[in-house]
């Protein structure tokens, strides 16, 4: 899937398209591994890297078996042909993304995808409500990584002029969200 010469020159073609410089990689665990590692969900271009290798493996494994059982001739040209059919289906079908990098234009144009609209940010303003004189209000936060994962926490307090008057930040170790929440409050 990944070793032979024709199969090399299908992996490098979408490789410079998508701005991925290959290492000699032989094996096709390798190379899904290296591909995926530059994956992204927040825009199209990594969302594709993402998904590039599993159609490319797939329009491989189908000329490869057309061309064993059906004595079909192997042309890259097709298969590059069909990636691209594939990935720009796929396209269609996609929502907002949250950012749009500056290669991430040659991406799209060298694949001849539509470009995805970025999300719009919905803005939401956050007032500081004066307390009573002599009060203070205190404001906490924390979270995890992945669950369970990294956790740490977090805090502020702020007189009733809004100054603030102290700050922690606190690293819980392995954890989980809602440990880490009440953690915060304890």
């Amino acid at each position: 899937m990944c070793e032979g010469l024709n199969a090399q020159i299908v992996w490098k073609y979408f490789a410079n398209i998508c701005q991925i410089r290959l290492p000699q990689i032989r094996n096709w665990k390798g190379m899904m591994v290296f591909w995926w590692k530059r994956a992204a969900k927040i825009n199209q271009a990594g969302w594709i890297r993402g998904v590039m290798p599993i159609v490319i493996s797939w329009c491989l494994w189908k000329a490869r078996c057309l061309a064993r059982m059906e004595g079909a001739t192997f042309q890259v040209n097709d298969i590059i042909r069909q990636v691209k059919v594939m990935i720009f289906n796929m396209s269609r079908n996609l929502k907002n993304f949250q950012v749009m990098k500056r290669n991430d234009f040659l991406v799209m144009e060298g694949l001849q995808v539509p470009i995805i609209p970025i999300k719009k940010k919905q803005v939401s303003f956050v007032k500081w409500e004066l307390l009573r004189r002599g009060m203070m209000k205190l404001n906490v936060d924390g979270g995890a990584r992945v669950i369970p994962g990294d956790a740490g926490g977090g805090g502020i307090i702020r007189d009733c002029s809004g100054r603030c008057i102290a700050g922690f930040a606190h690293h819980y170790g392995v954890g989980m969200s809602s440990f880490v929440r009440w953690v915060e409050v304890v």
